[in-house]
């Protein structure tokens, strides 16, 4: 991935955990897995719906073969697989 779009990922995915925040933001990777998660404290009831950001980011991870999952549960979570699908 190159440095551009990498910078739009991370920047989309942490500053909407921090735009739609109520106190917590929590990054974390997970090298064995091949993980980036980003966690907040928005629940599923103040979802505004995933905006452009979401989308933008969806296309360049998957330009390049990875994946994102969203978990709007009891916390919204964006999971980034960085490992290749196969």
């Amino acid at each position: 991935m190159n440095r551009e779009d990498l910078q739009d990922v991370l920047y989309n995915l942490i500053g909407n955990a921090i735009k739609h925040s109520r106190g917590f933001v929590h990054i974390k990777t997970c090298s064995r897995r091949d993980l980036l998660v980003v966690r907040n404290d928005m629940s599923p009831v103040e979802n505004h719906g995933m905006g452009l950001g979401v989308e933008l980011t969806r296309r360049i991870l998957e330009k390049y073969g990875f994946r994102l999952k969203i978990s709007l549960r009891k916390h919204y979570t964006a999971f980034i697989q960085f490992k290749k699908r196969e």
